[in-house]
Order: C-alpha cells, then sequence, then structure tokens
C-alpha cells in the first residue's frame, strides 16, 4: 500500500492497524514538538472520520492517552474534506500550525 502522509509518499506493507499505528507515531511526535518545543496552550487536531474514530472511541482511548502523557486535553474533530492520513493542527484562536 502506498500512502501520502502530509506530503510525503511512504510505501506500506500491513493491515490497518499498521497504517494507524505509523500515522498516530508521526501525530504524537509532532504533538510533543508543539507541546514541550512550541509551548502552545490549546491545540485542537482535525482529521479524516475514520482516524478521529480510531483516536477518541474506547474507554482508552488514544487521546485519553495523550490527556495523562500531556496533562492537556487534546481536542480531535472529524474533517469529512480530509484524505484519510491528512492531519492538521490548530491553536486556540483556530490559525493552522504549519509544521
Amino acid at each position: 500500500i502506498i500512502v501520502e502522509v502530509n506530503g510525503m509518499s511512504t510505501q506500506l506493507f500491513g493491515d490497518y492497524r499498521q497504517i494507524m499505528s505509523v500515522l498516530t507515531d508521526e501525530i504524537e511526535s509532532n504533538l510533543r514538538y508543539l507541546i514541550r518545543e512550541q509551548m502552545e496552550p490549546s491545540l485542537t487536531l482535525r482529521v479524516h472520520p475514520f482516524v478521529h474514530a480510531y483516536l477518541t472511541k474506547g474507554v482508552v482511548s488514544i487521546q485519553r492517552k495523550w490527556f495523562m502523557k500531556y496533562k492537556r486535553w487534546i481536542k480531535v474533530y472529524p474533517s469529512t474534506s480530509y484524505h484519510f492520513l491528512e492531519y492538521r493542527f490548530f491553536n486556540k484562536l483556530d490559525d493552522e500550525i504549519k509544521l
């Protein structure tokens, strides 16, 4: 499977769980940078609806794990106009944060 993650084409071999694992690792890496290095006080993440479900559903969701790890709630919203692996971060003024 060849996927494009924020402008970079990558060839992945595997199933849905492996693809989502690679994507969530990349998202968390950027999240960590924005929180620890850029000191962003409030973040919103917009993703494809399937990715939104993957990040937010379940008793111990990935979103909840981020809250426990970074001590702040990361808002995650679905956007039907995004490609499957497309995501973007926004600040508290709803301005897109370029990475």
